[in-house]
């Protein structure tokens, strides 16, 4: 029995008593029409006129009054059936969700696990009654505006359901077309059942989620612009896809509606998204005050030594050399930084900054703490002893360790003798960003195995390069640049381990750089499926975002990819430094030239077999030219085959010519290796490669230096030909004019007023700049791809062998002359024949009185070109959309500051190791100290996921579980 809120009144009880058996008796429909309308009335005005008679025992009176007829009208329809309430709901949800939702009751309870129950009634009561969860994204409006056309709104959307407030956007200040992301709280979760859902109560009329889009007023009230409702079928069935919805916006001035919309995302919540929106809460209120969300990362406990540097004063009155006194003989040890090695030094940790050894005196030679030059250099090449496992990639994994630097520039002010810089390590690599412990005072600094120095890079692309900077540390300001290099993965071979040794240089992209110093390093990639790895190469990559929390760190990975100079910002000397670099495009011009010179003249360019240490070489390329000359002359229709051909063939050479320079160093991998890998699959990959220290490097040298004087020789003699050309025009001119020729100018010319200076605008070059940019960044991937620097070189080659087959064997040319021939015939006999006087008449006639027609074709033409617009601009802010998401949420999880990390080589200079590299099979170097055997087996492993997030609505981190290295079992 339903009882309302009124003074207790029992007339009022005794008509609601009877409303709600009326409405539950299988009655006749006209007489369920006729009292139950009545008796709802009645239990409205019948109290209210009983209270109004002033005398006492009214409503006791009046009620036993009613009753005693209702109690005998009961007694006879009681013996009629009554409808089961709950049955009846059961019936509504199943007709509810079927016709409104499209949804199969007993499917869905299938779904649920709901079998197992006996009773359907049962079963449909649990399923109604279970807790469905939503997560709801309100993506943003589009086209809003207010009722009197104010010039700006605030628009927020709050949203309902069954009359309460759920949750409420945060406004965004002055636009028409809102954006809702993470910082706007545009999610939230949305808990219900199944009854509530599609039945609702019946004191609510209004089912489902009710968005209201109102105007922010920071002096008033706010205004409700429109409102939009998503039913239950849209919140049920909602799979992360778009939902838009129309805002009906009535503007009083100009008395017409406009339509406006919103769209909202919805799914399953997840237990990720309920733990990640209860993070963020909590995270929001702790930084309420910031205008970006940043995490507070303030680790506990002692820090140590190695992360953070010592300090200016500390380092300073530490101790760095000794002098020891051993058999006699005086011997200089140096103090073992950043810390001793923590499993030697007993009774202390040796690497927090409490740790002070400065002091320590000890003569015997297994001191950790002083060790001569070759003892660290010794400790320095061990294996390192635990790795950092970063990045989301699964196609190869790069064992990185930073050994050393030498030869870096003091970057620290001279102060008492401190003259030295505190060195570490920045890594970049696609989405991963790591560093090395800090090394304090030394300007050639060692990384010893048991600090940071060590990872395991997971690659996404073929293609990626590791970018290394330098750094001078300073706790203060800005961390002091000292030179990058990047490390060119795409021609390591698996199972091979590298220790390779780079110059450092202050930028990658202008032609006067400045060396500052080297480092060393080791590397060691290993690839489960060579195929895959491969196949990885075959399309562009999109570029890589990597984020940081500091600005101070943000400087250093900017810096690490891009060197010290910014060429995004304007400058009149990046604007010359772009056109030198064009024009510096024209030494191609002289490799060419000689190229084509040897083949005419059939010179030798395939190595056949060595005789006495000379080696013998054949003109193939001079054979290749002359059979394909000699086929067309009677062949013409192997034309095209013939070019793709010559294009296979032009950067097959390429290939040979980099793998016959004398630098190994220099070399790529050969084209029929690779197509072992593509065709063979992982049961094939490349062998290990072994190459000695200075290997070849005076060849080297001396073919390097042949080029350049044959490419110095070809230039001064073209400038001395352009020389000569342009005095000849000089001297041609001086005797024109001693002799009075020329045109002659008779009118009387203005005065001009003098230019004593030039300005030149930002607005004019920088547009220049960036177009330069842009061109010049293409030329050095050509040039990359052209010289087997990218893994596409592979696949294109491979592309146009491909094609010259299938124009050959499919003879496409012939069969496409055939076609294009009866093609022109049908064309000349259908449009030039008599017969299209017939259709001037009665197809294309015009008839100039029909402008009403003509105004049709326009309108639908007009309509069609709008549709397109819309649709191009649907998809733009889809994207933005996307875009503007993806930005908070990689903010919220890194950090607020981004950088644009390139996969594609796009470095006007590609490092290339130096001839003190060197090269061996893994399995000899595994085996290189066997006193850490143990070492190698069991290493700690530390993950950290890279900067990859998945996911459309909340996105998560894509997390790659570490592959235990399946040559560290062989061994």
């Amino acid at each position: 029995m339903l009882k309302t809120s009124s003074q207790g009144s029992r007339i009022e009880e005794v008509l609601n008593d009877a409303t709600t058996d009326l409405k539950n008796a299988k009655l006749p429909d006209f007489v369920g029409k006729i009292l139950v309308p009545v008796t709802t009335k009645a239990a409205k005005f019948v109290p209210a006129a009983a209270s109004a008679i002033p005398l006492p025992f009214v409503d006791r009176v009046g009620a036993f009054v009613l009753s005693v007829p209702l109690h005998a009208m009961k007694l006879g329809y009681s013996i009629l059936p009554h409808a089961d309430l709950e049955k009846d709901q059961q019936n509504q949800l199943r007709t509810v969700m079927q016709q409104t939702a499209g949804i199969d009751l007993v499917s869905e309870m299938q779904e649920s696990n709901l079998q197992e129950i006996p009773s359907e009634k049962d079963r449909i009561n649990t399923f109604q009654d279970q807790e469905l969860s939503f997560l709801v994204e309100i993506v943003g409006c589009e086209n809003l505006v207010t009722g009197d056309l104010k010039s700006t709104i605030n628009p927020y959307v709050r949203i309902k359901f069954r009359n309460k407030i759920l949750h409420n956007t945060k406004h965004q200040l002055k636009t028409s077309n809102p954006i809702y992301t993470l910082r706007k709280n545009g999610f939230f979760l949305f808990t219900t059942s199944v009854r509530e859902l599609f039945l609702g109560d019946i004191n609510v009329g209004v089912q489902g989620l009710m968005l209201e889009v109102c105007d922010f007023n920071s002096k008033g009230s706010d205004d409700v612009l429109s409102t939009a409702l998503v039913p239950p079928k849209d919140i049920y069935n909602a799979k992360e896809e778009r939902l838009i919805y129309p805002l009906p916006l009535f503007l009083e001035e100009q008395q017409e509606n406009v339509q406006g919309s919103i769209a909202v995302r919805i799914r399953r919540a997840t237990g990720y998204d309920k733990e990640f929106l209860s993070a963020y809460e909590e995270y929001e209120k702790r930084n309420e005050t910031t205008g970006v969300p940043q995490k507070n990362n303030h680790q506990k406990g002692k820090k140590k030594r190695g992360e953070y540097g010592s300090g200016t004063l500390k380092s300073m009155l530490e101790k760095k050399v000794k002098t020891f006194v051993e058999n006699g003989k005086k011997i200089e040890k140096y103090k073992v930084l950043p810390f001793p090695d923590p499993e030697l030094v007993t009774g202390t940790d040796s690497s927090t900054d409490d740790s002070n050894h400065a002091d320590t005196d000890s003569f015997c030679s297994g001191d950790p703490i002083w060790k001569t030059a070759s003892e660290i250099e010794n400790i320095t090449m061990q294996p390192s002893r635990h790795y950092l496992y970063i990045g989301s990639g699964n196609i190869a994994r790069v064992y990185l360790e930073i050994l050393a630097c030498n030869n870096l520039p003091n970057k620290d002010i001279p102060l008492f003798g401190r003259k030295k810089s505190d060195p570490f390590v920045q890594v970049v690599y696609e989405d991963c960003i790591c560093r090395t412990d800090v090394v304090d005072d030394k300007n050639n600094p060692r990384f010893l195995p048991y600090t940071n120095r060590s990872f395991v890079l997971h690659s996404h692309f073929p293609s990626s390069v590791i970018n290394l900077g330098v750094f001078d540390h300073d706790r203060g300001t800005n961390h002091d640049f000292i030179g990058r290099a990047s490390v060119d993965l795409s021609s390591l071979r698996p199972r091979t381990e590298y220790i390779l040794d780079y110059k450092l240089y202050d930028t990658a992209l202008f032609e006067t750089r400045n060396d500052n110093g080297t480092i060393r390093i080791r590397v060691r990639m290993e690839v489960d499926n060579p195929r895959a790895y491969l196949l990885a190469g075959l399309s562009l990559p999109p570029p890589r975002y990597v984020n940081c929390s500091t600005y101070k760190e943000f400087k250093c990975v900017h810096k690490t990819c891009y060197g010290g100079n910014d060429m995004n910002r304007y400058s009149i000397v990046t604007v010359l430094e772009l056109v030198a670099e064009l024009l510096d495009y024209k030494r191609f011009y002289y490799y060419a030239a000689y190229a084509l010179r040897s083949q005419f003249l059939w010179r030798g360019s395939h190595h056949v077999v060595t005789i006495s240490k000379k080696k013998i070489y054949v003109p193939l390329n001079s054979c290749y030219a002359f059979a394909m000359a000699v086929t067309l002359i009677e062949k013409p229709y192997l034309l095209p085959s013939f070019l793709f051909l010559t294009f296979a063939l032009v950067l097959m050479s390429s290939m040979r010519w980099r793998n016959d320079h004398p630098n190994p160093w220099w070399r790529c991998h050969k084209f029929t290796d690779l197509a072992k890998v593509l065709f063979l699959g992982k049961y094939t990959s490349l062998s290990s490669e072994t190459i000695a220290e200075e290997e070849r490097a005076n060849e080297a040298k001396m073919f390097d230096l042949t080029w350049n004087q044959l490419i110095d020789a070809a230039e001064k003699k073209a400038e001395a030909k352009a020389k000569e050309r342009a005095e000849i025009g000089e001297a041609l001119n001086q005797e024109l004019e001693a002799i009075g020729g020329g045109d002659i100018e008779m009118s009387t010319l203005l005065l001009r007023s003098k230019i004593h200076s030039l300005r030149v605008s930002k607005k004019f070059v920088f547009p220049i700049q960036q177009v330069l940019l842009e061109t010049c960044k293409w030329f050095r991937f050509a040039k990359n791809v052209f010289l087997w620097e990218e893994p596409l070189s592979f696949w294109l080659a491979l592309g146009f062998l491909c094609l010259s087959v299938v124009f050959v064997k499919l003879e496409v040319v012939r069969r496409s002359i055939w076609v294009i021939g009866w093609a022109v015939r049908i064309v000349t006999w259908t449009l030039f024949g008599p017969w299209m006087k017939l259709v001037g008449w009665y197809v294309l006639r015009t008839d100039f009185g029909c402008e009403e027609s003509k105004v049709v074709k326009e309108e639908a033409v007009r309509l069609e070109r709008q549709k397109d617009n819309e649709k191009t601009l649907e998809e733009t802010r889809v994207k933005n959309e996307l875009a503007f998401k993806l930005r908070d949420f990689r903010q919220y999880f890194y950090g607020k500051f981004l950088t644009k990390v390139h996969i594609l080589k796009f470095d006007r200079y590609i490092d290339t190791p130096l001839s003190s590299s060197s090269a061996r099979p893994w399995q000899e170097a595994s085996h290189m100290d066997p006193s850490y055997r143990n070492i190698l087996e069991v290493k700690p492993r530390t993950r950290k996921t890279g900067q990859e997030l998945l996911g459309l609505m909340i996105p998560n981190q894509r997390d790659v579980v570490p592959d235990i290295d399946k040559t560290e079992v062989d061994d």
